[in-house]
């Protein structure tokens, strides 16, 4: 017994032998005991695959290939797949873009089309409304001249166009290398948009509507944003007809919300708007309009005291509920004209809301509501049927705590 153990330990770690030798070493050793054959069959079996750890079975299946005799680890088909993923996932991880350096100064916060750029590119925060951390595949860009150049940070810009609309740029990459912000063609693309180069200027179109343009500078289109600056690097005609628009009055009146000509003098003062020309500083109609009136009331007067007239309306019901309130109720008082807002789900609920209006003010000013007006309708004036003008239950109330109600005429909200 001694014997057959050192020859097992022999066996184990011998070279491949030819099958002749092998067959025979084997019935030679294996003659008498059955399960110690069978356990020395599973100890060289363990051997041959690389320990017990690991016992290699011949109904085993790489899950890659779907063969039997090998695993996935060691299956010739799948290291070649790893290779070429990791190859592609490389390739993609290098962005290439056009740079050209011909203009010694470049404007700050400008930005440029670029046809030879697959991606958006800035060299500052400005503009940024979101970002994150580049992952492994985006830390750094091949530029044209292939120096690798690092990326800091990836996230979303949001430019403010000449024309009014906002130009939103997602995955731009923030390369404080770089010396111009460029904006992809291919990017805008994507998104749907399209540019017409032509006559010294490109203009952005979005489902065939205008929304941005920009003109030719240098050999390079150059975006026109809202900004006060004036571009030094434009010298044609086209910088002539934008600079003239900047420095109109009339235009950052409107932009401004129609203020005076007053203000925007002092916000020219102050540097706050750049130096605009009020030649063209006309009549506003917009202006006009906005402070027609339906008509005048000649010799309107004042309440004397608090609490002794008070103004109420319903507004709604509104596009949108507030906490499922379709309508709001409000009490003004004449002489202060400080008012109160209830929210309400049903005209029906004015009476209620007006008595807890009425206990308040009354317990905080310790005076009493005198007269109330409001228009006719049925939630305060009450209702018409077959027996006539009936009374509501606002009304009744009002009459009960000796308040005067007050009607205004129909179409007369003034």
């Amino acid at each position: 017994m001694r014997r057959e153990t050192v020859e097992t330990v022999q066996l184990a770690f011998q070279p491949q032998q030819n099958k002749g030798s092998f067959h025979n070493h084997k019935s030679k050793f294996h003659k008498g005991n059955k399960s110690h054959r069978n356990q020395h069959s599973k100890r060289f079996e363990g051997q041959i695959s690389g320990g017990p750890k690991e016992t290699m079975k011949k109904n085993d299946q790489c899950k890659f290939c779907k063969r039997k005799g090998h695993w996935q680890k060691d299956c010739f088909k799948f290291k070649t797949w790893l290779e070429k993923k990791k190859k592609n996932s490389a390739g993609t991880s290098l962005a290439l873009v056009c740079f050209e350096s011909s203009l010694v100064d470049v404007p700050l916060n400008s930005w440029w089309i670029d046809s030879g750029a697959s991606i958006h590119i800035a060299n500052s925060l400005q503009g940024f409304v979101s970002k994150r951390k580049p992952s492994e595949n985006e830390v750094s860009l091949c530029v044209g001249n292939g120096v690798q150049v690092k990326v800091e940070f990836i996230g979303v810009v949001k430019l403010s166009l000449e024309s009014g609309f906002s130009l939103v740029l997602e995955n731009t990459f923030f390369v404080p290398s770089m010396r111009r912000n460029l904006i992809s063609i291919s990017k805008l693309d994507e998104s749907g948009f399209s540019l017409k180069f032509g006559n010294g200027k490109v203009e952005l179109f979005y489902d065939s509507r205008l929304v941005g343009n920009g003109l030719l500078c240098d050999g390079l289109y150059r975006m026109s944003l809202a900004s006060f600056g004036e571009v030094s690097c434009v010298t044609n005609v086209a910088k002539k007809r934008s600079l003239i628009r900047e420095s109109s009055s009339m235009l950052w009146h409107k932009r401004l919300g129609h203020i005076s000509k007053e203000r925007m003098e002092r916000l020219v003062k102050v540097e706050i708007l750049p130096s605009l020309d009020f030649s063209d500083f006309n009549t506003c109609v917009d202006c006009i309009r906005g402070k027609l009136t339906k008509s005048t009331r000649k010799g309107s007067t004042r309440s004397d005291g608090i609490l002794d007239l008070i103004h109420t309306d319903i507004s709604g019901p509104l596009s949108s509920t507030i906490c499922g309130n379709k309508y709001f109720i409000t009490f003004i008082d004449d002489f202060s004209r400080y008012g109160y807002v209830y929210l309400i789900n049903d005209k029906s609920l004015a009476l209620e809301k007006f008595k807890i209006f009425k206990m308040e003010v009354e317990n905080q000013c310790e005076k009493s509501i005198k007269v109330v007006r409001s228009d006719r309708g049925g939630e305060y004036y009450g209702k018409y049927d077959e027996s006539g003008q009936n009374m509501g239950d606002f009304a009744k109330f009002l009459q009960g705590c000796g308040i005067v109600p007050q009607y205004t005429m129909p179409g007369t909200p003034e």
